[in-house]
């Protein structure tokens, strides 16, 4: 086996660069996720799909506008749930084109109201941690500031 040709640099860039022997190894480990890993399979399925990749390009332009998307996206989702249920129990019959529209209008004016708005981010806030980290911070900061108030 030709050695010489083993740690060729194969590409390079500001942010990425690999060798013949380290491009095989990872595309060897691609390979086994790509069997074994739920998450990565779906991640393959969904970032190939260009109505999607066109999603993140327009709209995850930085942390703020993922935030705000996902936001967004997980509203849509239990909105999704809640009025499927009121058609399964014959509360409400809408028919799929017209719940979607529903839908949006919803979150628009969810997102348009302030009150809404903001209960909007403070479960959202809930649902990704950091309402539990402001609560430790402000624990914290209580305790520090009773534990002054004794000595």
């Amino acid at each position: 086996m030709d050695t010489s040709n083993e740690n060729k640099l194969i590409v390079q860039s500001d942010n990425l660069s690999f060798n013949e022997q380290s491009q095989q190894t990872l595309i060897d480990k691609g390979d086994k996720s790509l069997k074994t890993n739920r998450f990565f399979q779906f991640m393959d399925i969904i970032m190939n799909d260009d109505k999607l990749r066109g999603f993140i390009d327009e709209f995850f332009g930085d942390w703020d506008d993922v935030k705000t998307s996902i936001l967004m996206m997980k509203t849509y989702q239990v909105i999704d749930l809640e009025l499927k249920h009121l058609e399964e129990t014959k509360r409400i019959k809408i028919g799929q084109t017209n719940r979607r529209k529903l839908m949006i209008g919803l979150i628009k004016e969810m997102m348009t109201n302030s009150e809404c708005r903001q209960e909007l981010v403070k479960n959202m806030n809930v649902f990704m941690g950091t309402e539990h980290l402001n609560c430790r911070k402000m624990i914290a900061e209580s305790v520090i500031s009773d534990k002054n108030k004794l000595e």
